[in-house]
């Protein structure tokens, strides 16, 4: 793993979860640059005030602290009991601290497929796809944006993790679950195009005509979900297209096929009989923020919580 660029730039820099409130206690601000401490050594990570931690606890995500094994902890967890937290630097003055805090290696793994073995979809035909997000299971993982940058072998994530917390500890409810492309009818992506490269197929997957894009960000703009994004690099928009080339040849998704817990469900919207259909008819598969726009094809495991999202 530790070779994947792309894998690392999931996310730029490490973070700790922190207790806003003994971050106050601490002087520490969301952002800040602080050292974790422990009898095993020390790691330097980006402070995330987080309100579903424990007052006493300090936890950081395993998975690319290559640190962690100067550290001579056991297997996991990466951090042990007993830590003196300091602050660094603020946000701002972040590229201070450099260096490889990468760790390479991973607690659970699932066993991949080899994609001659992967089960194909339905081969009825199916002129409306659809993705199904059962909020219960996902654990905000990052399989399906890995999954998602190595089949499209880009640095460039197409979806996002939302998490959030309501209320405050013990008492609080936490949501994760990702946010992709929802392929709108009405998508406004494509109406805003000045070069018309964004584009819609007749089974409603809406894309992007990289030969026509010219990165100017303007479909990124209006997006009710923010679910475009800018490779830098190339100067190209990009967004997810349910890996229409994968369902095109009969073949799920890359991001349902790479889910652990199988969170994700591909399927048809004008199958009566197909699972989303039945999830929506029997109303327990909502549309996110349906006051932004029309008809979408990213349906989410009903929560009154999820009901009252105004903004991802």
């Amino acid at each position: 793993m530790r070779s994947v660029s792309w894998l690392r730039k999931l996310r730029k820099y490490p973070y700790v979860k922190i207790n806003p409130e003994t971050a106050q206690k601490y002087g520490i601000k969301h952002g800040d640059w602080v050292e974790v401490e422990s009898p095993h050594g020390r790691i330097k990570a980006v402070a995330w005030l987080f309100e579903g931690i424990r007052k006493d606890t300090v936890m950081g995500q395993h998975g690319w602290w290559e640190g962690c094994t100067e550290l001579r902890l056991p297997e996991y967890p990466c951090l042990d009991g007993g830590v003196n937290v300091n602050v660094l630097y603020d946000w701002n003055n972040r590229e201070k601290i450099t260096g490889d805090i990468t760790k390479n290696t991973m607690v659970r793994i699932k066993k991949g497929t080899p994609p001659e073995e992967i089960s194909p979809v339905k081969e009825d035909k199916m002129p409306r796809y659809a993705i199904y997000v059962n909020v219960s299971r996902c654990i905000g993982c990052y399989a399906c944006i890995v999954g998602c940058n190595n089949w499209h072998g880009e640095e460039v994530a197409r979806i996002r993790i939302i998490d959030r917390v309501n209320g405050k500890y013990p008492d609080i409810t936490r949501w994760i679950f990702p946010v992709m492309c929802m392929q709108c009818e009405d998508a406004p992506c494509i109406e805003t195009c000045p070069e018309e490269a964004i584009r819609k197929r007749d089974d409603g997957i809406v894309w992007i005509d990289e030969d026509r894009c010219i990165g100017c960000g303007e479909c990124m703009d209006v997006c009710p979900y923010k679910a475009i994004f800018l490779d830098e690099v190339e100067g190209k928009s990009k967004k997810c297209d349910f890996c229409m080339e994968r369902i095109d040849k009969g073949i799920n998704p890359f991001c349902v096929e790479a889910c652990p817990t199988d969170a994700l469900l591909f399927g048809n919207l004008d199958d009566p009989e197909d699972k989303i259909s039945r999830l929506i008819a029997s109303k327990k598969a909502i549309a996110l923020l349906p006051d932004k726009t029309k008809e979408v094809s990213v349906f989410y495991q009903s929560f009154p919580e999820l009901n009252e999202i105004t903004d991802l």
